[in-house]
């Protein structure tokens, strides 16, 4: 789904220990068929996917007609070349060098790590389409 790939920000909701929703705003990169959200292994969002691997996120551009997906899926932890693909992620968002170094400096802080998220079901809307009782301006 190539609107993954345009949203600016995701939210990610994962399960916290007593039943209740933790949603975050993240930085991600959609890497066909994952998206991949960097975070530190001491994060909640990290913590909650290590023991209930159930997330979902959400993909949006609000304006005057709002478009947008729902991602239910399955998360892990990726440990694998941690510093690249955080690196990765945040040149979706910053020049090359500012990114490396983003990327450097975080892991010089804390203990990085990916969630990687496979997508289960995926719902969408484009309320550029047009919605019933709501026109469409040309």
């Amino acid at each position: 789904m190539e609107f993954l790939r345009g949203a600016d920000i995701a939210r990610l909701a994962t399960h916290d220990e007593d039943g209740s929703i933790h949603l975050a705003p993240v930085y991600y990169v959609y890497e066909l068929p994952d998206i991949l959200i960097g975070t530190q292994t001491t994060s909640r969002k990290a913590r909650n996917v290590a023991r209930d691997p159930r997330v979902t996120a959400l993909f949006d551009v609000v304006g005057d007609a709002p478009v947008g997906a729902l991602v239910y899926g399955t998360a892990e932890l990726d440990r694998h070349d941690v510093l690249a693909k955080r690196a990765t992620i945040f040149r979706r968002y910053m020049d090359d060098e500012a990114a490396d170094g983003f990327a450097r400096s975080l892991a010089d802080s804390w203990e990085p790590v990916i969630i990687r998220v496979r997508p289960d079901r995926i719902v969408s809307w484009d309320y550029r389409k047009g919605f019933p009782g709501f026109p469409v301006d040309a």
